[in-house]
C-alpha cells in the first residue's frame, strides 16, 4: 500500500467515525460524504437508525457503562493499596512515581534522568 493511499485509509476511518461514508467514483477515484448538520440532528435523535443500528449503538452504551463501572471498582481498589502502603509507612507520591517510571522503556528512563541531572546541574541544585 502506498503512503498516500494509507492517508486516506486512514482518514476515511476517522471520518466514519464521525457517520462519513466513503465510496470511489467511475473513474476509482475517492469520494468521501461528510454528513450536515440536519444529517447528524437526525442520527441523534434515532431518525436514520434502523433497529440493527439501534441495537449496536444500545451495545456499545452498555459495554462502555460496565467498563467505567470496573475502572471505578479497580481505581477504588488502588485507592485502599495505596492506604495500605501509607500506613506501613510508605510515601504514596514516590510510589505513583515508581509505578510511572516502571511504565517507561528503560532508556526512555535513563535519556530523562541524564536530562534532569543536566538541567539541575545548571541551576545549581545538584
Amino acid at each position: 500500500m502506498t503512503n498516500s493511499s494509507e492517508k486516506i485509509s486512514t482518514l476515511a476511518a476517522r471520518l466514519r467515525g464521525a457517520g462519513a461514508t466513503m465510496r470511489r467514483d467511475n473513474d476509482g477515484a475517492p469520494v468521501i460524504s461528510i454528513p450536515t448538520g440536519r444529517e447528524k440532528v437526525r442520527r441523534a435523535r434515532g431518525e436514520d437508525f434502523g433497529s440493527n443500528s439501534a441495537g449496536h449503538l444500545k451495545a456499545f452504551i452498555e459495554r462502555i457503562e460496565r467498563l467505567e463501572e470496573e475502572k471505578a471498582a479497580l481505581a477504588s481498589d488502588i485507592k485502599d493499596v495505596l492506604g495500605e502502603a501509607k500506613a506501613t509507612g510508605f510515601d504514596v507520591k514516590i510510589i505513583r512515581k515508581i509505578i510511572v517510571l516502571r511504565r517507561q522503556d528503560p532508556a526512555d528512563r535513563h535519556a530523562q534522568a541524564e536530562i534532569l541531572e543536566t538541567y539541575l546541574r545548571a541551576l545549581g541544585m545538584e
